[in-house]
This record gives structure tokens, C-alpha cells and sequence, in this order.
């Protein structure tokens, strides 16, 4: 039997792998993302563009962050959700 925490150990798991995202809608929205910044970048000029590089710099960090965060909530939920089971176990 594979255990998950043995990858998960071994760094065989890194959860910041999505491996359920459905890839042809996540390609769309990346192709339109893609679309949508040249349009605008092609309408700035230059110092925006860099304004506009520095904006979204901020944004994928900003994100990260979260994301780090969120993973962090949901890893202690379960660990408590473990630890309920366990004591359940001993009443």
C-alpha cells in the first residue's frame, strides 16, 4: 500500500503541484490572460508598461502568500481532524 506520508517525506509531493485542474479551461483562461495583458501593454507606454510589470509582480506575490496561507489552514484542519479521530479512539 502507497503511504502518503512516506512520499510526502521524501518530497515525492509538493503541494503546490495541482494535479486536478481541468487543462483545457485553465489553458483558455491563460491564453485569454495572455490576450488580454498584450492588448493593454500595447496601448501604454513604455514607463507604464513598467508600472504595469511591477503590478503584477506584487500580484504574484501577493498570491503566493495567500496560497501559502491557505494550505497552512487546511493542513492544520486535518491534522486536528486526525487528532479528534485518535482521541475519539481512547473514550
Amino acid at each position: 500500500m502507497k503511504s502518503i506520508l512516506h512520499d510526502f517525506y521524501f518530497g515525492r509531493i509538493n503541494p503546490c503541484e495541482r494535479q486536478n485542474i481541468p487543462e483545457s479551461k485553465y489553458k483558455d483562461i491563460i491564453q485569454k490572460l495572455d490576450e488580454e495583458e498584450k492588448h493593454l501593454t500595447s496601448r501604454l507606454s513604455e514607463e507604464d508598461c513598467l508600472h504595469f510589470q511591477d503590478f503584477k509582480k506584487l500580484i504574484y506575490q501577493a498570491t503566493s502568500i495567500d496560497e501559502v496561507e491557505v494550505f497552512k489552514i487546511g493542513y492544520k484542519l486535518g491534522a486536528l481532524m486526525v487528532m479528534e479521530i485518535t482521541n475519539d479512539r481512547g473514550q
